[in-house]
């Protein structure tokens, strides 16, 4: 007989099995005898679809800062949590932006390669060596930005861009409420609530400010120049 490891048994397991009253050989490796048990004494095991849905409550508005349970394929299949918003292409349709975490985005990302050091949260625009620079208001030549990076990343190296979607930065500018966000004409990366006003200068809406520290990006990528006096 071949032998199966108990997380094994799932795929095996008919949809009719009564969890409490059938009985599985076993092969007891503490005393190297052969024994029955019932499925419902098997550690971490579900054994139907009705046991999965009968066992956890069912949450119909999941938000980026949720976790789930998966097996990691790189670490032997080992059970680790992850975030909604770190799964590759996971689309949530419906969620509260207020309900957002420190640091926890939600939306539309794209992968590239970061010109210069970057702080989480940047605001980045793309150049034209094909490298996310710190986007800056004050000129046409760093403007506009595409995006903000959601971690900081080095010079050269791999960077992810948040091109649409929400994020919730406490350690970043306290925003006006409901006003809009400008890209910042006087530091680079910077999101503020107040549009640039010097001459020359290119006035850019990245999105709106849902709280004092919860941002929803919509980039806008045209620019407005401020004319001189």
């Amino acid at each position: 007989m071949a032998e199966l490891k108990v997380s094994e048994l799932n795929a095996l397991l008919r949809a009719d099995v009564d969890a409490t009253a059938d009985l599985l050989l076993i092969a007891d490796t503490s005393t190297s005898e052969s024994k029955s048990i019932t499925p419902s004494n098997l550690p971490c095991l579900l054994t139907t679809a009705a046991d999965f849905s009968g066992t956890f409550s069912e949450k119909t508005a999941p938000v980026g800062a949720d976790l789930i349970l998966i097996e990691d394929s790189d670490d032997g299949d080992a059970k680790k949590k992850v975030q909604l918003s770190n799964l590759p292409g996971a689309t949530i349709t419906s969620f509260t932006p207020l309900s957002l975490a420190d640091d926890v985005y939600v939306g539309t990302t794209i992968a590239g390669t970061a010109g210069e050091a970057l702080t989480q949260w940047d605001a980045v625009y793309l150049k034209s060596d094909g490298k996310f620079w710190k986007a800056k208001a004050d000129s046409a030549t760093t403007a506009p930005a595409a995006g903000v990076a959601i971690a900081a990343a080095d010079a050269d190296a791999a960077v992810t861009i948040l091109v649409w979607g929400f994020f919730r930065d406490d350690g970043g500018a306290t925003l006006t409420v409901g006003g809009l966000m400008y890209l910042s004409g006087a530091t680079a990366g910077l999101l503020t609530s107040t549009a640039p006003s010097t001459a020359g200068y290119q006035v850019q809406i990245i999105g709106l400010a849902l709280a004092a520290q919860i941002r929803a990006v919509w980039p806008n990528l045209g620019l407005v120049e401020i004319a001189s006096a």
